[in-house]
């Protein structure tokens, strides 16, 4: 993903000095190559990059010739005017870095959706289950009070019908 921050820097870096040279010189000049170009060294050290990184971020670079590679007393590259100042003006890398973010984004956000959906559906089951679970077991204390009342009740009834019946057999005598 630097990377494309990296080629457009590149790009702009090559360009920069492509157009600096192109100005002092005469169009109808051929320009040599160590003048509008950028050695290898140089591009590392403005860049702040190593020559594994270089050689990655140049490959890309070449392969889709928007550079293009000297090799007189030093190794190095310059734009291509055509596809080179293409790229940077259409800023082809800074899109491809943002499709990169905005792609994991999508990915994140698919994969991150479902599971909140899963958990909130849990959490919600699981508090709905909690309040059903407390209103039966308030429903079954009321019946079991209920019960103990009829229970009392029925030995209050019995306590009565044996002193009854008791009383009856005596005053019948």
């Amino acid at each position: 993903m630097r990377f494309n921050l990296k080629k457009h820097q590149a790009l702009k870096l090559l360009a920069k000095k492509f157009l600096s040279v192109n100005e002092k010189i005469s169009l109808s000049k051929v320009i040599p190559a160590e003048l509008v170009g950028i050695s290898f060294k140089d591009i590392e050290k403005e860049l702040k990059i190593n020559s594994y990184q270089r050689e990655l971020m140049l490959s890309e670079l070449d392969k889709s010739k928007e550079v293009v590679f000297y090799d007189l007393e030093e190794r190095g590259c310059f734009i291509d005017q055509k596809n080179g100042f293409s790229a940077l003006s259409n800023k082809k890398y800074i899109n491809q870095n943002w499709s990169i973010i905005l792609n994991w984004i999508k990915n994140f956000v698919q994969i991150i959706i479902p599971v909140l959906a899963l958990v909130i559906a849990y959490v919600s089951l699981t508090v709905k289950l909690d309040s059903l679970k407390m209103q039966s077991d308030k429903e079954l204390q009321e019946v079991k009070n209920t019960m103990l009342k009829q229970k009392q009740r029925i030995e209050e009834l019995e306590k009565q019908s044996k002193i009854l019946p008791n009383h009856k057999i005596n005053d019948s005598l």
